[in-house]
Parts: C-alpha cells; structure tokens; sequence
C-alpha cells in the first residue's frame, strides 16, 4: 500500500528521480494510477518507451503530463494522449516536427484530447547533424499542423536545444480562425535552434487578427530591426497593459519606447518578472524608470548590460539606477547584475558600493554579482596605474622595472606584505570590511548565489560552438583583487544550495572553499570555473578538505586548466554520498582512472560523469566503456561521456548527452532570473 493521504500521490514528479527503474514505475502506477492528477516524468530518458506507454495510459484521472526527453516515440505518444480524457497541460519532445504531426493526423483521439488543452509545452530534441557539416540542404515547409486543435490553449512554450542544426524546418499554417484566440502566455528560450525558432515565431506572425493582451511574453533574442518592418509582427503585442512575465534578452532594440514592437516596459506596471539581460542600449536612467514603471517585479536580470550602472551621457558610474531600484522594488527576489564591470576608473569610488545598496533587497533569495563589485576602495587603489597621455590607465601587475618591490595582483591579502613606493602605487595594507559582509547581513535569506568575473564565458557555453583552442579569458584589474578572505563571508548564508565561482583569478589558495563548505551544511550544487591562476592548479589541497564537509553535495562541476584528477582528488570526492553528477573540463588535465573507478564504485547515486581531459583517445574511450558495461544495469539512468578536451571529434561525441545534463549541466551559464519560476 503506497499511503492513505490522497493527497500525497496527487502531485508525483519522477524528474531527476535517477534510481527509477521501469520496475518501480510499473508498480507505483499500478497501485497509484487512479490517484495521480499532476505527473511529471520529464528527462527520464531511460525508461522503456514500451512501460511508459502502459503505465501512462493508466492514469485516467490526469490533468498534467510532462514527458520531455522521453523514449516516447509520436506514435506512443498521441496513443496515451488519446487515453487522457481529463488531460489539460502537456509537455514533450520532438525530434522532427513534421513527424509528429503526420502521426497526429491519423489519431482522432488525440485530436480530441488538444481541442481540451490549456497549456502546452513544446521541446525539440537537437538536429541530427554536427555542426561543421554544412553540406546538406535544410528543407522548409509551411503546413497545417495540430494547433489547428488548440482551441482552447492559454499558454504555450517552446524550448530548444542548444547549438541545434536539423534538418527540416516547418512553418505552421493555422487556418482555423478561432485556433489560438485564447492565448495570454507565449515563451521560447534563447538556445540557438533554427526549427524550433522558426516554429515559434511562425505562430506569433499569425496572431495579428485577435486583439490578445498578452500576461506572458518570452522571446529572447528576438530580431526586431526585421521584424517590425513585416505587418504580421507590427502589431503582435499592442496590447501590454496586462503583462506580468516579460523577456527581452539579447535584443538591442529601445525597451522603453511606446512606439517600438517590442513590448513597452512603461506599459507593464503589473511586471513580476523581467529579463533585459545583453543589452547594450540600457543605462542607469533606463533602470531607474523601470524600478518606478514595475514596482512589483519579483525577478530582475541584467546580465551583461554593460551601461547599466552608467550615465549613457557621461560615460560615467552613477547610483541612481541601482538607488530607485532598490527603494521601490522591494520585493525582488532574484536579481541578476553578472557580467556587468563596476569599476571607478577616472573618479572617487561611489559612497554608497553596489553591495551595500543590494543589501537593501532584503527578501533577495537567488543573486549573481561580477567579481569586480567586490573590489572596495581600500583594494582599489592598490591597483597599479599609469599616465597616458591625459589619461589614467590601469595595468595588471606590478611597476615597471626599478621602480619599487614586484607585486603579483591577487596574492591573499593575509599574506601580502605591508609596502609603500614614492610613486605612491602601493599603500600600507589596512584592515578592512569585506562588500560581502554587507550581503550576509543584509540579504540572509540567499539560497542561490553566483560571483562571475565580468566577461567569463565557459569553453561550453549556449552561444558559442566549443573550441578548446580559441578559449581565452583575462579578467579585469578589479577581479585580480578578490581574494579567498573576500569570499569568506559566504559561509554565514546558512540556507545556500547552489554556489557558482568564476574568473576569480585572485583565489589562489582555495581557503575560502574549506569556510563556506563548513559554514553551508545544505549546499547541493557547487561549480567552480577558472579560479586563480590559469597556468597552475593551485587549491587541489583545500579543495578536497572542502568536499569532506559536502555532506549534501548533489551536483559538482569543475573546469579548470591543468587538474589533476588523482587518488586524493577522487578519495575526497567519495565523501559526498549523494552525489549524483560529476563534470570536469581541464585542458592538459591527468586523470587516474584505477581511482575513479573506485570512486564510482563508492558512490551509488553518482549516475552521470562527464570528463574532458587531456588523456589519450585510447585511455578515454576504454574507461568509458568499462563504466558503462559494469553500471548500466545497476543504474538505469547511467550516462557516461569520457573524452579528449581538445580533440577535434568532442562536439559530435557530446551531441549524445541527454537533454537535462547538456543544457543545464555541461553548459556553464548563469541560472539566475534566466526564466520565470514555473517555466
């Protein structure tokens, strides 16, 4: 018997539930089926196609179905749709569109079923071919498809995949007029995939004839210079007074005119949610009127928009952007400013430093920063500068030759010697407060938090094809100030689960990991990425005495030039007895592979290893295929990647890793504010 409270059945989620077998499933939809209303079985992509298809047909009582990256082929698919006379919201995969709707047409229960749905969730599977192969021919094709069922549809999102390149794209032809009129809520995420964008936008061109007031809008880099010259987009979102969830990242279009087809944030007083993240258009007068025109927003992301602490006039740092925000959005939960450099160059550092003033958001839960934020007055002016011309210019190291004693920039400053040259570029050190310290006090309540160095992109990453060789990153002169010491205050954020460090060349040592790692007993997901040196892998030692003290620790990502993944590493590592995925990217990297198979074997949750090193071909591809001949059994959800960092073949190899482990995994990007929360 599974339980006697309803209730607690009612809402079943398999998702990320790795030690699910197609044995468990059966026997829990045997005894539960009639009770369940809401399943989620997204990204159980190792479950037989053939017991999802039973079992789900199961559950008369449905009104919610996601299977996304399921083995569920368009044929078993439209037949348990066709089974869920209840069914009301439905996610799913597609590999080919124009497939899944041949398969649609000749299912009349399923048909039936879409005339019923509210919401619908669209998610296209990666193109087939890599993305060197240009040779073959891209077949588009404009047709009917099943929206001409969605009658009653309210919400409809489409995901793609990320550096996808199919091989058809399809276009919908709606000709059912009343088709879609009932659509308040449309969304596409920014991954760079021509046929699901093309699906997409396909749709919104012809929603020009129903005058719909849109509460969600969601199209990240959307094209507007083109878009707003055709009639069937001029139109599409005149109506803004009702928008609650708005994205417009990656757009460079003015966010603030009435005019434009984009929609107007001086029309969405009722905004919850906000994204304007790569902007180059928006300053710190264009923030100030969204904190007064959206007072209500609960998430904000400004990511990499490179003026927005600016005087676009100026050309200077100003704080009434960030002031009005934080005066009148009190109630912003996620807010997300990485990317964005906070320096000080040619005038005295602001009163009032960008943490102090986020310490104000009091009810802040998720957070990203640049590195450079936390670079204070004290520190700043320890950074070496020269006269160029008219012109005060920051250098990365040291003075020149003969003048004075050599400093190294992001030396821990418990260790730095007490200098002071005639040139006056060094000063006595002096004890200082950490910007830091202003957020655990102000802010404690953080349970997602990401320090980026502005400018950091990993070598995976969703906008840019992965080349080894090309990666570079050189941080700012702020960002070689940030120290183990300044990080030492995230330990006091007890309720921290995720922490993501980045381009933190100042780190050197590590010692702040062995802090927070004490001090965050909850913590689940930790990714690390370029910190201290880039030649050298200098925190290996209070690495692994910080992973002792992991006790929750789900999720490690780690890319770092020059690791060396050895017994001390992967014993350390066997202490997190959760843990469920591992990736590691180090170019000319040394892996042991005797001490990670005795990891492994240590660690029964641990189901997906992903490893880029410099190992050899040989070596890679045998380990790969030991640890799946020996777990794949024992762990369905199993998905092992080993493989050359460098090797010219690696963006093929890794087309094969499942969705939910590639996009938000594999790929290194900021989780903060990137979408609503119940998308």
């Amino acid at each position: 018997m599974i339980c006697f409270d309803v209730s607690l059945v009612r809402h079943t989620c398999f998702e990320a539930s790795y030690q699910l077998s197609d044995e468990i499933l059966t026997g829990y939809l045997s005894a539960a089926s009639t009770r369940i209303e809401n399943l989620n079985c997204n990204h159980c992509y190792w479950l037989s196609g053939q017991v999802l298809q039973s079992t789900l047909r199961q559950c008369k009582n449905l009104h919610t179905l996601s299977v996304i990256d399921c083995n569920l082929t368009p044929k078993r698919l439209c037949g348990v749709v066709a089974r869920l006379e209840k069914l009301e919201r439905l996610s799913f995969s597609v590999v080919a569109i124009r497939d899944f709707c041949v398969e649609f047409a000749t299912s009349p229960g399923a048909q039936e079923r879409f005339r019923q749905l509210k919401e619908l969730v669209i998610h296209f599977k990666r193109g087939w071919r890599g993305v060197q192969d240009f040779t073959i021919s891209i077949n588009v094709v404009q047709q009917t498809t099943f929206l001409e069922f969605c009658e009653n549809l309210e919400k409809l999102s489409v995901i793609g995949a990320p550096n996808s390149f199919p091989k058809d794209l399809l276009r919908p032809q709606i000709e059912n007029f009343y088709c879609l009129r009932k659509l308040k809520e449309v969304g596409i995420n920014d991954k760079v995939d021509p046929a699901a964008r093309l699906f997409f936008f396909g749709i919104l061109g012809q929603l020009r004839d129903h005058d719909i007031s849109f509460k969600t809008v969601l199209i990240p880099a959307a094209n507007f210079a083109q878009l707003q010259n055709r009639a069937e987009f001029r139109n599409c979102f005149r109506y803004s007074s009702e928008l609650c969830y708005l994205n417009l990242s990656r757009i460079q279009a003015d966010i603030m005119s009435v005019t434009s087809p984009v929609p107007s944030i001086s029309q969405g007083p009722r905004l919850l949610y906000l994204n304007i993240s790569d902007n180059y258009k928006a300053d710190s007068s264009q923030l100030k009127t969204i904190a007064e025109c959206c007072p209500n927003l609960i998430s904000l992301n400004l990511q990499n928009c490179p003026y927005i602490l600016m005087n676009s006039q100026t050309g200077k740092m100003e704080t009434c952007g960030i002031e009005a925000l934080v005066n009148r959005c009190s109630s912003l939960q996620d807010f997300n400013l990485s990317g964005v450099h906070v320096h000080s160059v040619d005038g005295p550092h602001p009163v009032q430093t960008l943490c102090s003033l986020v310490s104000l958001l009091k009810g802040l839960q998720r957070l990203a920063l640049p590195a450079c934020c936390l670079c204070t007055p004290e520190t700043e002016e320890a950074i070496p500068t020269t006269l160029v011309g008219k012109k005060k210019v920051r250098v990365s190291y040291s003075a020149p030759q003969g003048f004075g004693k050599r400093r190294r920039l992001g030396l821990d400053s418990s260790s730095q010697s007490q200098a002071s040259t005639s040139d006056g570029w060094f000063h006595e050190s002096q004890e200082r407060s950490y910007e830091l310290n202003h957020l655990t006090s102000g802010c404690p309540n953080i349970q997602h938090f990401e320090l980026i160095g502005a400018g950091f992109r990993s070598v995976f990453n969703s906008l840019v094809p992965i080349n080894f060789r090309r990666h570079s990153y050189t941080a700012c002169a702020e960002a070689h100030t940030v120290s183990d010491d300044d990080l030492m205050p995230i330990s006091k954020w007890r309720q921290l689960t995720s922490l993501q460090l980045s381009g933190l060349p100042g780190m050197l040592h590590g010692k702040s990991l062995v802090h927070i790692a004490r001090g965050c007993q909850k913590l689940e997901y930790l990714r690390l990425a370029f910190l201290g040196s880039g030649a050298h892998w200098g925190y290996l030692p209070t690495l692994c005495q910080a992973l002792r003290e992991m006790n929750n620790l789900k999720d490690f990502r780690l890319e770092q030039h020059n690791v060396t993944l050895n017994a001390i590493f992967f014993e350390a590592l066997a202490t997190c007895q959760k843990l469920e995925r591992l990736c590691v990217v180090s170019q000319n990297g040394t892996l042991t592979a005797a001490a990670l198979e005795t990891c492994i074997e240590k660690i029964s949750s641990l189901v997906v290893i992903q490893l880029f090193t410099g190992a050899t071909l040989t070596l890679s591809k045998k380990l790969q295929a030991d640890l799946i001949s020996r777990y794949s059994v024992s762990r369905p959800a199993l998905s092992v990647v080993i493989y050359p960092a460098a090797h010219d073949e690696l963006p093929n190899m890794i087309r094969g890793i499942p969705a939910k482990h590639y996009d938000s995994f594999l790929l290194l990007d900021s989780h903060v504010a990137t979408k609503p929360a119940d998308w």
